[in-house]
């Protein structure tokens, strides 16, 4: 299902989406944050290149749909990718929510 807003697959989660991604009878009541990564400054580059890297298992976790595009990498989206492991900055790649049914 395509997010109300945008018309598009969410792909990436804020404190705003995760407390609304269930209906109401669900609410958030602790969250916190773990592992680290580094944030890819390049990403909007890459995907406007079709550079939109995933594994065949990958699902939309709003809908379910695992019907994404996918290019395969070469040399020009590799070395976008390890500039950004030099420019990005550190960040947690996980975030665990805790929900209560009410």
């Amino acid at each position: 299902m395509p997010d109300e807003k945008s018309g598009a697959h969410i792909r990436s989660f804020s404190d705003k989406t995760l407390s609304n991604l269930f209906n109401e009878d669900f609410t958030p009541i602790k969250h916190f944050y773990i592992g680290l990564t580094h944030s890819d400054p390049f990403i909007n580059l890459k995907q406007k290149l079709g550079y939109y890297n995933h594994s065949d298992f990958v699902k939309c976790p709003k809908c379910g749909s695992s019907e994404l595009e996918y290019k395969k990498p070469d040399f020009i989206s590799k070395l976008i990718t390890r500039m950004g492991w030099v420019f990005g900055k550190k960040q947690p790649i996980w975030v665990v929510y805790i929900y209560e049914k009410q």
